[in-house]
């Protein structure tokens, strides 16, 4: 039993022990022993490239990571990419729930109406992993949601060729998977099941509301299931499928409400002003009220939560990635609420200096992934960082562009900055840009800096050259 056990460790790839390596020459020897037929990229790519992030901070660049950049090279699916040079503009964005990856929806200046990417970048790194090409994605009517992470991350769902909503692989270059073509005129909202496998789509045509399948590869209107008209749920422009099997909508300036999937019937009704948002879990909806309140909604019953009479004019909602927070952002302060009601107040304008136009971008602030923190957006093009325990100062700021329509705070405390040509990455720590280019990207998921390689083999070819000079 224990020579088996001896027998696996000695086959495994050795992270743990490159994480301890307490000098160059150990984690040199370390790599160079390594089971590189061991290596998974699914498990270790992640955990080794930021060990070896950790070693290059203590070491500099080692001969470990040469020996390891070109093993990442080898790998099948590896390629190297350059920074994007081709100007873009982007007509959606999202955001991964946990924080790792965000897609846009793109299409290059003057291109025509079948042109349009679907693009993948890591936060990590600042790298745009995947692209799948020639979408006509139709994010571009300035509303929320038009591109959305499904299935707990694992795929994309985004409306496509004016009217077509379509499943996608975020890692893969094929296109859509499964589309669900139901409705006509402008891109429709819509929301995919917690599993993913079926997708409801609103619209204003034939009936209010359809499920379809979004596991078929392609289902037509008449194969969709459709529901019976009923006036309160005709237009939605927002929904949310929660958990417990409640498709929670809303329309413009008009009401919001709570569907049944499984029983095909109206839970609740309830007039609604704007804007209107619904939590990540679907749990709560929030609006302003036509009499100035903001009105928190217990989506399962319709029925008031609390309200906030105080707050003046809101411009936007902003959640929490947990749903436990709120960020109402008005004219003069953003205010944050909990599940009981309102928290604190910041006293300062968030508002960028651009105007979206046909962009629904990500929001004027940004919550910390844990929500201990808060990101908001100036009109000068600084993100100011607040802590959401103490907001006497500011903790930093960062100095963005002044073109920024909208940011997202990622994980590893990565800030990114949407603009109508672009987005940017930055690090909240160093206030730095978070840019690894060029890089070696692995299976169109993870990249790789090739500078590892280049920076230590660069000072090793000199020497070479000044060897066969003087000889």
């Amino acid at each position: 039993m224990m020579r088996v056990a001896r027998s696996e460790q000695a086959s495994a790839f050795p992270l743990e022990a490159i994480g301890r390596a307490a000098s160059a020459e150990e984690l040199t020897a370390i790599v160079r022993e390594a089971r590189w037929d061991a290596f998974d990229p699914e498990t270790h790519f992640v955990a080794l490239r930021d060990a070896l992030a950790r070693a290059e901070a203590s070491f500099g660049v080692t001969e470990a990571h040469a020996l390891c950049t070109q093993r990442i090279a080898a790998l099948a699916r590896a390629r190297r990419t350059m920074a994007d040079a081709t100007e873009t503009r982007i007509l959606a964005f999202a955001l991964r729930p946990d924080g790792a990856y965000f897609a846009c929806a793109t299409k290059p200046e003057h291109a025509g109406d079948e042109e349009g990417d679907l693009d993948v970048w890591e936060v990590a790194t600042g790298v745009r992993v995947n692209r799948i090409p020639r979408l006509a994605l139709t994010g571009y009517d300035g509303a929320a949601g038009r591109v959305q992470w499904t299935a707990g991350g694992h795929e994309l769902a985004a409306a496509f060729r004016t009217n077509a909503v379509g499943r996608f692989l975020p890692f893969s270059t094929c296109g859509a998977v499964a589309r669900v073509a139901v409705t006509a005129g402008s891109p429709p909202a819509f929301a995919a099941s917690p599993s993913g496998t079926e997708i409801a789509v609103a619209t204003a045509t034939r009936s209010p509301l359809c499920f379809a399948s979004f596991r078929a590869h392609e289902t037509r209107a008449d194969e969709a299931r459709w529901l019976s008209a009923e006036a309160p749920l005709f237009d939605a422009h927002v929904l949310r499928w929660t958990e417990g099997g409640l498709l929670v909508g809303a329309r413009r300036n008009a009401s919001a409400f709570g569907f049944d999937v499984a029983r095909g019937s109206l839970v609740w009704s309830t007039a609604v002003g704007e804007p209107v948002s619904i939590s990540p879990d679907g749990t709560r909806l929030v609006h302003y009220a036509d009499d100035g309140r903001l009105v928190m909604l217990d989506t399962a019953t319709g029925e008031a939560l609390h309200d906030d009479a105080g707050c003046g004019e809101v411009r936007s909602f902003v959640w929490s990635g947990d749903g436990h927070r709120l960020a109402a952002v008005t004219d003069v302060d953003v205010r944050i609420y909990g599940r009981k009601g309102l928290v604190t107040v910041i006293e300062i304008c968030a508002e960028s200096a651009v105007d979206p136009d046909e962009l629904a971008p990500p929001g004027v602030v940004a919550f910390a992934p844990d929500a201990s923190r808060l990101a908001t957006l100036g009109p000068d093009g600084e993100v100011t960082i607040w802590s959401l325990a103490a907001f006497s100062k500011p903790l930093g700021s960062i100095a963005v562009d002044v073109a920024t329509i909208g940011i997202a705070w990622g994980a590893g405390d990565v800030l990114v900055t949407v603009a109508e040509t672009g987005v940017r990455l930055w690090s909240i720590r160093t206030g730095r840009e978070v840019r690894t280019t060029p890089a070696i990207v692995v299976s169109r998921r993870w990249a790789w800096p090739e500078r590892w390689d280049a920076e230590r083999s660069a000072p090793a070819s000199a020497a070479r050259r000044r060897a066969r000079r003087s000889a």
